[in-house]
């Protein structure tokens, strides 16, 4: 997957739906090596109205915000 690909996703996403992506995907696509992927990600979320959550244990997921 590339960033216009989940760009196109996010796009296309419904108000609070959610899009999980693998963290190794995320870490590839961000160029990070995982550990610092978070404030990379935050931002791309941002531009796509979206929320991005990393919690341990679960997948890192993009959350469409409700509110436009």
């Amino acid at each position: 997957m590339t960033r216009q690909e989940l760009s196109a996703m996010l796009h296309h996403l419904d108000p609070g739906a959610a899009c999980s992506i693998r963290l190794e995907v995320l870490a590839a696509m961000f160029g990070d090596n995982g550990l610092d992927l978070g404030p990379s990600a935050e931002a791309f979320a941002e531009e796509h109205g979206c929320t991005f959550s990393f919690v341990a244990g679960e997948e890192p997921r993009f959350v469409k915000s409700d509110v436009f």
